[in-house]
């Protein structure tokens, strides 16, 4: 094997297990024909098999932590002193499973989903109930992501998106949400928009959300990757709206300093793209949807 190629796999593998654990879940062999919930040739799936969903992912933590309920639970029941890496993983084996998974295993994992939010309950300082299933506080954690991962794309990805390309991916995950019970969601980009400012009323600083920021900027990796997700995390950061910034205390920086910011995540992106292997989740989807049906 060359140097370069087990560069390359130690490096897919080193990344796989940071990001997932052990928590991978579409199948090889199975279900063969059934091209998942977005399919081949779909928006979803080129941008979550991009690099730049490292960065939306970031961003969609940050993006979450300006809802007052969505954050709480996340203090109250995510246990991310203890299982630091859990909630990463959790969510990267739903968002791998419901984007490039068959039917029936996106299926699965909503309804997984579902039973581990019976018990994510609880009330704010105010006294306000929050519930995890609560269809409205899904519906701000479904935009939260899918804005994210199109800001993200759009900033860092591997080419620039058209406007029916952007849509098309709002529509395709609106499929995902639909399996969690949440029917009424964004289908255009400009849903999307008018969907996030309709939220605008419920976001609010809160201490919650101060200790969550502080543990997504600074969170326990290992050493050797602290580089790369500080330029990653300061590049989710800038493409945050002025508002989300300002809600999450996040100070801003000059514009010298934002072209910095963007342009090392840019770098590092663009490297990923370039040394990292296709996902796995990619690579199975497509030898499941190739196959004939037995």
């Amino acid at each position: 094997m060359k140097p370069v190629d087990a560069a390359r796999d130690k490096l897919t593998s080193s990344l796989r297990t940071l990001l997932s654990g052990d928590k991978f879940g579409v199948a090889p062999d199975l279900y063969h024909g059934d091209p998942g919930l977005c399919g081949p040739g779909s928006t979803s799936w080129e941008v979550l098999a991009d690099p730049s969903a490292m960065v939306g992912g970031i961003r969609s933590l940050l993006l979450q932590s300006c809802h007052p309920s969505a954050i709480q639970g996340v203090e109250d029941h995510s246990g991310f002193e203890a299982d630091p890496l859990g909630r990463l993983h959790r969510t990267v084996a739903y968002v791998t499973v419901s984007t490039f998974g068959a039917v029936p295993e996106a299926t699965l994992m909503a309804e997984r989903v579902k039973k581990a939010h019976t018990n994510v309950q609880g009330t704010l300082p105010d006294g306000t109930n929050y519930d995890a299933n609560d269809p409205h506080l899904l519906l701000w954690v479904h935009i939260a992501l899918v804005d994210s991962l199109l800001q993200t794309y759009k900033t860092f990805g591997r080419r620039p998106l058209s406007r029916a390309e952007c849509d098309a991916f709002v529509d395709e995950q609106s499929r995902v949400l639909a399996l969690l019970g949440v029917s009424e969601s964004p289908r255009s980009q400009s849903e999307l928009d008018q969907c996030l400012r309709e939220f605008q009323k419920e976001l609010a600083t809160t201490s919650a959300a101060r200790r969550g920021v502080a543990f997504i900027k600074d969170p326990p990796l290992p050493r050797a990757y602290t580089p790369f997700y500080t330029a990653l995390f300061n590049g989710a950061v800038e493409t945050l709206s002025t508002e989300h910034r300002g809600l999450l205390e996040i100070a801003p920086v000059t514009p010298a300093a934002r072209a910095v910011r963007v342009g090392a995540a840019t770098a590092i992106t663009a490297t990923f793209r370039a040394l990292l292997h296709k996902p796995e989740s990619l690579t199975i989807a497509q030898k499941r949807v190739n196959r004939s049906v037995d």
